[in-house]
């Protein structure tokens, strides 16, 4: 990829992994890395089918980026080309008014085809030739798809799709490495005995109005139970007595 991110997909890829990855989520970590591992081998593996298929038939670029430039290919035919500098690659573009709506169409752009720059913008979001290029190099009969970025062709998906991954053995039969440090699991990590403490912040919503008030089963004050009870010993000693 070169300079600036194509189109305005900053976010789509951690969207892609949650997709791919949405049926593994609540499983084991060990089967978590498996199902990615296998997942990938799928992927790899198909879309190297794909892509080698379409560079057989004669296909240079990919179909989405394909797709983008006939849509704007078919624009450029309506378009009114004003030369200014052909050495430098300079050109007004005159769109036609459009008869649907009165705040598209009849606008002019500036192509610079030295610079890869046209004053709509599109040409350096998409990194694909719109139709005011394409309209351009038409009347100059350049050739538009070498402004197409290398990032589309297909030798450079092939290329990211290239590697093969290697299959794995069952687990009795993996090598032992003697370098490998030993593992132990973390004793401040492990689940201590007992009710875990909760850790919620409380506030007032958790207030109770008018709570009532526990007592004391031996003396009825409030503030303490049976077994703090201060007054426990005394009470024991004026029973004492009478038992005997």
């Amino acid at each position: 990829m070169v300079d600036g991110a194509m189109e305005a997909m900053t976010t789509n890829l951690s969207k892609c992994f949650n997709g791919v990855l949405k049926g593994a989520r609540n499983l084991p970590i060990t089967a978590m890395v498996e199902f990615i591992y296998f997942k990938l081998v799928h992927y790899f593996n198909d879309r190297r089918i794909k892509t080698q298929a379409q560079l057989t038939s004669g296909q240079a670029f990919s179909t989405h980026a394909m797709e983008i430039f006939q849509k704007w290919s078919e624009k450029a035919s309506l378009h009114h080309v004003i030369e200014f500098n052909r050495e430098e690659g300079t050109f007004q573009i005159q769109t036609q008014p459009s008869l649907t709506s009165m705040n598209k169409g009849n606008h002019r752009h500036v192509v610079k085809l030295g610079n890869r720059t046209c004053s709509c913008g599109k040409w350096q979001a998409y990194h694909i030739p719109c139709s005011h290029v394409i309209a351009a190099c038409a009347s100059q009969h350049i050739n538009v798809y070498q402004y197409i970025d290398p990032f589309y062709s297909l030798t450079e998906m092939l290329a990211c799709y290239q590697p093969h991954f290697e299959p794995m053995k069952d687990a009795p039969y993996w090598e032992e490495d003697p370098n490998f440090p030993m593992l132990r699991p973390d004793p401040r990590f492990l689940r201590q005995r007992g009710r875990p403490k909760s850790t919620r912040i409380r506030n007032e919503i958790d207030w109770r109005e008018n709570q009532h008030k526990k007592s004391c089963g031996l003396c009825n004050e409030e503030g303490h139970n049976r077994r703090k009870c201060p007054n426990a010993i005394s009470n024991q000693e004026a029973v004492l007595p009478q038992s005997w």
